[in-house]
């Protein structure tokens, strides 16, 4: 059996599980029962784990890396990029305002009555 002491160097070594138990998803019993049954390196411990990495990720994309992946950016082109954009929309709102001219103007033909012009 594994001691209490091993043990500790192992939570130190993660700190991730010391976060779930504070969260409420384990307690250290549970946990000291899993490091008694399993090795370090056990697919048991992932889903302690993972959480540790997925915070890591998101402290790593920082606003000093944001910001530096935005001095990156070739304003000139993406200026170029957002006219050719609006030109587009443009062109669709101008596409579509005729197609509604034409339906206006079908339905206006509709409407009349033929015996209007031949009253017999």
């Amino acid at each position: 059996m594994k001691s209490k002491e091993e043990f500790k160097e192992f939570i130190k070594k993660n700190p991730s599980f010391a976060n779930s138990v504070k969260e409420g998803l384990t307690s250290w019993q549970e946990l000291f029962e899993l490091y008694s049954l399993y090795d370090e390196d056990s697919n048991v411990w992932d889903k302690y784990k993972i959480k540790e990495e997925v915070k890591d990720v998101a402290s790593s994309l920082s606003l000093a890396s944001i910001i530096d992946a935005l001095k990156g950016i070739n304003l000139d082109s993406f200026q170029n990029n957002l006219e050719s954009i609006q030109k587009a929309v443009s062109f669709l709102e101008e596409f579509t305002k005729k197609d509604d001219k034409k339906s206006e103007t079908s339905k206006a033909y509709k409407d009349e009555n033929i015996d209007r012009f031949y009253s017999d």
